[in-house]
Order: C-alpha cells, then structure tokens, then sequence
C-alpha cells in the first residue's frame, strides 16, 4: 500500500498540484473546521484551485474573513455554514445537505478538520461535560454529517470522505484523555464505512493524520513548544487535494501519517 501513496504523492504530483489553478476546477468540497487552522487553510488554498468550498465552522465572523478573502482572490464564492458542532443533530445535517443539493446540485468531498482537545489529564480527573464536549464534535459530528451526506457523496463520481487522524488515535497515550480516545473512534468510523463502500460506491474514505502542524490545537497541547519549529497548514495541502482527484478504489490500508510523504 505504501507504494500506492508513494506514487500518488510523488514530489511530480504535489508539485503538479501546487502550480495548478484548476486541479480542483468544477469540484464542491465541504471542510469542517473552516474558521481555523488546517480547515482554514484547505479552504483557502483549494478554492485557489478552482473547488468551491463549504466552510463549516463555529465563528461567523473568521468564516466571513475567509470568505472575504477567496472572493478577493477569485475564487468561486464559497458557502459559509456558521454552526457549533456541540449541537448539531440529524435534522439540522439533512436541512445543510438538502440545501447543498439545491444550491450545488452534488457534493464531491467532505473533509473532517474541526476537533477539540479537551482535558490532558488522568483519566480519573475527566469532566464529564469535558468528555462530552469532545466526543460530540470530534466524532459524533463527524458521523452525523457523513451519514446525512451520502446521498449526495454517491451520486458523485469519484466522491471522498477525509477524516483527520492522530498519532494518539492510533496508540493510546497517557494524559490524551477524551481527545485520544475520540480519534480511535474516528479510525474507527472510518474503517467500518470504507468497508461497506467498498462493494457498494464510488465514495473513496482515508483517515490523515497531519502530523505536529503550527494550528490552535497543536499550541494548546504544547504550550512550551516554539511554533517556528513546527510545520505551517499550507504544506498539507497537496496531501489531501491529490486524495480527492485519486481514482483508484478498492484498498484496504485507508490510513496514513502525511509527514511520511511531504516533499
């Protein structure tokens, strides 16, 4: 399977996709998380590309800076969906995804960037409403948009749903607490859909994980870290724009570590 990513993301295709306006041309992709960090960044960066973005995220006013800023730049006018993960539920889900398809008439990918840390404690001192908080909007949310989004991710060809991943979503470490556990979870959710999608859609699913990225989350984890230090949002971007232009189907190793592939 490595050899499959290495091919896709030879240093040829992330270059390829870094210099082109248009590798994404025509393609409707909703990002959660938009308002920060790595979500912010895809948006920004794969509108400049030709894609038109959803931007799913929980402060109207930085969606509205974001937007502000493509539009400026040429790109497409995105869609801003100002929502608090914290309480989204299926009705509200299928009212987006009904409003997408009036508006879009398809969606081509969606991909999972917002999360929260929550508490780096013992287990034993979590707060409920802290462990709550943060398996609601790193997984719950997560699975009730995709749900809710099928119907449209298999009406498109070649559609993709992206979850971003941790290293302690794939080793347990002391201290992660909710955050670790909610990123197994999300493996987890992962897994389970790519093999019933497998034999029965288009629909590609991959689990990234990033890697220590200079984002809010990254800063909150490791207050004594120097972000000068740490990779910028911008170098992901090839990494998830070729998996959504990736035609091949049908594998089973959906997970990788981006930092094995950057150029």
């Amino acid at each position: 399977m490595n050899n499959f990513y290495n091919e896709l993301f030879s240093t040829k295709n992330q270059s390829t996709f870094s210099k082109s306006s248009d590798a994404l041309k025509d393609q409707v992709i909703l990002i959660t998380g938009a308002s920060d960090g790595i979500g912010k960044q895809l948006s920004i960066d794969f509108a400049k590309r030709g894609a038109t973005i959803i931007m799913l995220g929980r402060t109207q006013k930085k969606l509205e800076a974001i937007y502000d800023l493509i539009v400026k730049e040429g790109g497409a006018e995105p869609l801003i969906l100002p929502i608090d993960l914290i309480k989204l539920d299926d009705t509200q889900a299928l009212t987006i995804f009904n409003a997408v398809g009036e508006q879009f008439g398809k969606l081509n990918s969606i991909i999972h960037c917002a999360a929260v840390l929550g508490q780096q404690t013992p287990i034993s001192n979590i707060h409920q409403s802290s462990w709550q908080q943060v398996m609601q909007t790193n997984v719950e949310a997560a699975f009730i948009l995709t749900k809710n989004a099928m119907r449209l991710l298999n009406n498109t060809t070649d559609s993709s749903v992206i979850f971003n991943t941790s290293s302690v979503g794939n080793q347990g470490r002391a201290y992660w607490g909710a955050y670790s556990v909610s990123k197994f979870a999300v493996e987890g959710l992962a897994q389970v859909l790519n093999d019933e999608l497998n034999t029965t859609s288009t629909t590609q699913v991959f689990c990234v994980n990033p890697g220590a990225t200079r984002t809010g989350i990254r800063a909150q984890a490791y207050p004594s870290e120097n972000p000068a230090l740490i990779k910028t949002s911008d170098t992901l971007s090839a990494i998830y724009g070729l998996l959504i232009n990736n035609k091949q189907r049908g594998y089973d190793n959906i997970r990788f570590n981006a930092d094995d592939f950057l150029v």
